[in-house]
């Protein structure tokens, strides 16, 4: 077991007398010695919370296993509290089928899973100042869309803790609206089509503007391997539906802009990849002939490499922008026909910025160069992450080794103040790549808490 102590002085107040525990990465294969220890410490510890941040499981054949050893954890006073992590959610395609039964097995444990959620847990009932807000995210980001909707209504300097399998959720980034092509569309695109930007359910897929007048419009590279060829606003009173003309259209067939124009309502902004200009594409993005585009050019992110960049990037090196008019009284519904390389899901998402959009709330969001979640991450007083096993191999005066695929994460493992708010990353319990560890010992968190 492994003391950390805490400087927080509304967690201080609310948590002095409470033993607080957090797990992480216990990569659940079966029921062995390190899971019957595991249990042992717990049991004699008796936390009156325990927080788990993500990986239970290696891969979905071993949901039996898991079940068995968290089931045999004495249920604390305050609950059990989980995220999951990539490895339960990415281990093979049984899980990824059966995800929402593993969910609901784990709550019939008696643990609660939060998955991008936010709850309210009171400690003393009767006292109004005894209660603790607890947020589970998933994804290695927060946009400032999501985030807005977990905290939302949250009573001032409330205390919360957020938990993370990531660590990285909470570095600054910026903000954007994710368009994704063929995995939104099951993947039955075949070169061209259309697509909106509500990948995520905590986008609205609708964007406002400040002011009436001149825009400017960021595409930054998600995943390379991407051609684009119009992106249409549309009036949200026509929300939900591509444009008309072409709503059908997933292959090659070209239709010239005097159509589209044609068939879309008033106010709608047509942006044509004629309309970039030359001097403001940077990075692997060109301008390229092709024959099954309405203007016979369109913007390519080429080659494709298979990168990913997750999240949007405050000063991205792949991207280009272009100048609108629109006006600030109408709410607009953004469409890309867009196509990727070889139909792959690898090469099929963009993100999309402006420089003035707000949100139903006259709120920054998805801005050109600002981070995405900065005020809002000043509401959570601690965050607990897990994820990079702390590097499972250490050495002294080098730290990690190349032996996890996360050794290079910043914030690796320890203890770390953020702008204020306190970061814990937990090394773990279980392994990953290689069954070893050195100079990094399986990790039982207790916290204490003292005033600032």
């Amino acid at each position: 077991m492994h003391e950390v102590s805490i400087p927080d002085k509304v967690l201080f107040r609310l948590l002095l007398d409470k033993k607080v525990v957090q797990i992480s990465d216990l990569h659940i294969t079966s029921v062995g010695y390190r899971e019957r220890k595991l249990i042992k410490i717990l049991n004699e510890i008796k936390p009156d919370i325990l927080f788990i941040t993500g990986d239970l499981l290696t891969n979905g054949n071993n949901t039996g296993a898991c079940l068995q050893v968290l089931s045999s954890i004495k249920k604390p006073a305050f609950g059990i509290w989980a995220v999951l992590g990539n490895t339960d959610r990415d281990g093979n395609n049984k899980l990824k089928t059966n995800i929402d039964k593993f969910v609901a097995d784990l709550e019939g444990t008696g643990i609660r899973v939060l998955v991008n959620n936010r709850e309210r847990l009171t400690l003393n009932p009767n006292r109004n100042d005894q209660h603790l807000h607890i947020v589970g995210v998933e994804g290695e980001y927060l946009s400032t869309a999501k985030f807005n909707w977990l905290l939302q209504d949250l009573p001032d300097k409330a205390p919360v803790i957020l938990l993370s399998h990531y660590p990285d959720i909470i570095e600054e980034h910026a903000d954007a609206l994710t368009v994704n092509l063929e995995e939104e569309m099951n993947m039955a695109v075949s070169g061209w089509g259309w697509q909106d930007n509500a990948y995520y359910d905590y986008d609205s897929g609708f964007v406002r503007f400040e002011r009436t007048g001149k825009h400017t419009l960021r595409v930054q590279r998600r995943e390379d391997g991407v051609f684009i060829e119009q992106i249409v606003m549309i009036p949200c009173n026509n929300k939900g539906q591509p444009p008309r003309s072409i709503a059908d259209d997933c292959g090659p067939k070209a239709v010239t802009l005097t159509e589209l124009k044609k068939h879309l309502p008033p106010n709608s902004v047509v942006i044509d990849s004629e309309d970039v200009l030359g001097s403001r594409i940077y990075g692997n993005w060109k301008k390229v002939v092709d024959s099954t585009a309405s203007s016979q050019t369109i913007l390519a992110d080429l080659p494709d490499s298979g990168e990913k960049i997750v999240p949007p990037q405050l000063n991205p090196e792949h991207y280009f922008e272009v100048d609108f008019y629109a006006s600030n009284d109408i709410d607009y519904h953004v469409w890309v026909r867009m196509k990727a390389q070889d139909d792959s899901i690898s090469s099929d998402s963009i993100y999309i910025q402006f420089d003035d959009s707000i949100n139903e709330k006259g709120e920054p969001i998805y801005r050109i160069g600002e981070p995405a979640i900065r005020k809002k991450m000043e509401q959570v007083h601690l965050v607990l992450a897990g994820h990079t096993h702390g590097g499972q191999v250490r050495l002294p005066l080098i730290g990690a080794l190349d032996i996890v695929p996360y050794h290079k994460i910043k914030y690796d493992l320890g203890l770390f103040n953020i702008r204020g708010t306190k970061l814990y990353v937990n090394r773990g319990i279980g392994t990953t790549v290689l069954p070893l560890r050195f100079l990094c010992p399986p990790e039982i968190t207790l916290f204490k808490f003292r005033p600032s």
